[in-house]
Order: C-alpha cells, then structure tokens, then sequence
C-alpha cells in the first residue's frame, strides 16, 4: 500500500467548516490517530495526507483540512489553502454537524460543481441533531457509519483509476526499448518513477521491454528492432541520430503529459518557444523537491536551451513543490516538469491555472525536443 506513488494515488479531501469533526472523521476513516482533535476550533491549520488503500478501489491518499468560516485573517489565509487543496481533489468529503448548509458549505459546492469533482456529504455528530434522512450519517468519535463512508467513497470513485501512459501506443507481444542515461541526476541503485512505472505498465500489457543507456542504443539497435523506443528527453537528439527515420520514438515526459495533462495545450504552448523576446518571463516548474546538481534539467539544461535556441536573454525564473505563484501573469511560458508525482487533477489544475491568466504553459520533453530538434513531430504521440 504504502509504495504505490504519490502520483498515482487519488486524493480525498476532507473538508468543512471549523469543529465539525473533519479530524475526527480523518482519524476514524484512517482507524488511525493521525490528526490532533480537539474542541478547540481551528486546531487543524495545515492539510494532513495519509495514504490508504480503500479495498475494492485502490490507493487513495486522505487529506485533513483546516475548517472554513474562521474570519481572522490567519483563518481567511488557511481557507484559502484548504480550497486549493480541494481544487486538486479527486473525490471530497464534505463533513457537516447540521441539517442545513452554511455559507461554508455553499462555497464548498461551488468549488466541486465548479470543477467537477465527486463528492458526498457526511453528517457528523448525528447523535446531536437530527440530519436529512437517507443521508450518511456518523459518530467519527465511535466508529458509526464509517464503513457506509467507505462504501460511499468507493461508489464515488468509480472510473477514477490512474491514468494508463502506454494506452494506444503499445499492445501485446510488442517490444519496447527504454533508452535511460545513468548519469549524476539517475539515483544510485534505483531507477527514476516515470521508469519503473513505465516497465511496470509494458509488463501490465505484456509487452517486451527492454532498457539501455544512450551509449548501448547502437548495439541494441543491431541485434533486433523495436516496435518503439521511449527515451529520457535529454538525449533526444542523440537518439534521434541513431534510430532509423521510420521508428516510433516517444520521451518518458510526453507520456506523462499525456496521461496527467491536456496535450493539446502542451502543444501550443512550444510553439511559443518562436515567439519569446528579449527580457521575457519564463517559469520553469518542478511539481517535486530535490537537491540541485551541476547538470540540473531545470536549473541548466532547459535554460540554457532555451536561450540558445531563441538567442535572446530571458528573465527565467523556478518553482518547486505543489502549489505555482498566485501571480502568472508575467510569464510568457511556463515550462513544466512531467508531474509523476502530481496527479491528473493537481496537472489540469496548474494548466488551468496558466490559462485562467493569459499565460503559454508547455512541458520539458516538448521543450528539450523544440529546442535541441527545431521540431517536436518526429516524436510519437
């Protein structure tokens, strides 16, 4: 349970004004006392995640939230972050004490409806007032009705299964050849996620897969050929060169732009690569947090692509972690990482995002490919 990525699990957002008993409700759902309940409002002041397996479904991460309706300006500044914790959600449980809903459930519904996002109401505290009938109804602090949440959940997330990288693209019996540089960014003694997902998925579809570093690729090349080659957007250019003019090549990242994000906006957003000027704005984002090293993908091989290919000097500012600046209107283009550990919602809300402020938003596999081939179309969509 506990292995599968970050990325690949769907998030549950619990949420609800302050002292309805979301802690309480995160702790029992959990059978876990993962959260600090107390009845002294506004006790949860930063999103809680765990991960769990919900049998029948699949992995899931919960997410505990700070309560809604507390109008300090501490409390205006952690419902702000609660509901973009929401925002990424794939599925929220929205906790009430009371039969009719208040203005922090209203705002609440509008952010699901809004977006689109499952959810389902629980009416806590059911022993104090009496709710809707035929609603869920519990007691988190006994363990009432916490299986009928489970079951409602399960219900809720049906068709939300983690997005597949390979559908379309490879079929049984197929070989597949990954071409993955072991150089100062390649952990020692382990492969990088969109890797071992990427075999784990041609395993799940019986493909034949096989791997190389770039400096075998002739070698592998010789001995059979390859129904497709998918390899690290670094060495894109050195493989093109290799491989022949009809073999499907496809990059780890563009799968995962595929799978997390909205291609088509990936898409046009390179072609403004061509439209950058001098002194232009561009954010490199990185959806995860690492030590830099000499040779970094976004703080020097991106940028110094990028400024070869436009010839201009540009103001190229990063990002790392979850959340992008609130202000984007700077930008020009925001160059963004592949997302294996965000998931699909936390990707389309980051591109919405961009787009919401007028501002190009693109992906490192397209942009090395852009920068380094002049054209992305030889790749495998």
């Amino acid at each position: 349970m506990e292995k599968a990525p970050t990325g690949l699990r769907k998030r549950i957002c619990i949420i609800g004004e302050t002292n309805v008993g979301k802690s309480s409700l995160f702790n029992a759902l959990l059978q876990n006392k993962t959260s600090i309940v107390s009845d002294t409002a506004g006790t949860t002041t930063d999103s809680v995640s765990k991960a769990y397996e919900i049998l029948g479904f699949g992995p899931v991460i919960f997410c505990d939230t700070a309560g809604l309706n507390d109008n300090t300006p501490l409390g205006q500044e952690r419902e702000r972050a609660t509901l973009d914790t929401l925002k990424i959600s794939d599925c929220a449980v929205i906790v009430r004490q009371s039969a009719e809903p208040n203005e922090a459930d209203k705002r609440i519904l509008s952010v699901v409806q809004e977006r689109r996002i499952p959810f389902i109401i629980v009416y806590n505290k059911c022993d104090l007032y009496t709710p809707p009938v035929g609603t869920l109804q519990v007691n988190a602090k006994t363990g009432q009705g916490i299986d009928e949440v489970i079951e409602a959940l399960r219900k809720a997330l049906t068709g939300k299964q983690p997005e597949r990288l390979l559908d379309g693209l490879v079929h049984a019996k197929e070989s597949v050849l990954l071409v993955m540089p072991q150089d100062a960014a390649a952990p020692v003694g382990r492969l990088i996620l969109p890797q071992v997902q990427t075999i784990r998925e041609c395993l799940d579809k019986h493909a034949i897969v096989g791997g190389v570093t770039p400096e075998e690729l002739p070698d592998a090349l010789k001995k059979q050929d390859y129904d497709l080659v998918i390899t690290d957007s670094k060495v894109i250019k050195e493989v093109l060169s290799v491989v022949k003019p009809t073999q499907r090549v496809a990059t780890f990242s563009v799968l995962f732009a595929k799978a997390k994000g909205n291609f088509e906006t990936f898409l046009k957003g390179v072609d403004v690569i061509d439209t950058l000027q001098e002194g232009d704005f561009v954010l490199i984002a990185e959806a995860c947090s690492h030590t830099t090293i000499e040779d970094d993908i976004a703080r020097t091989v991106i940028p110094n692509l990028l400024k070869k290919y436009t010839k201009k000097t540009l103001n190229i500012e990063f990002s790392k972690g979850r959340k992008l600046p609130d202000d984007l209107s700077k930008y020009k283009l925001i160059c963004q990482c592949g997302g294996c550990m965000l998931t699909r919602m936390g990707m389309l809300h980051r591109i919405e995002s961009a787009e919401a402020q007028g501002t190009a938003i693109t992906n490192y596999g397209l942009t090395i490919t852009k920068c380094q081939m002049g054209d992305i179309h030889r790749l495998t969509f």
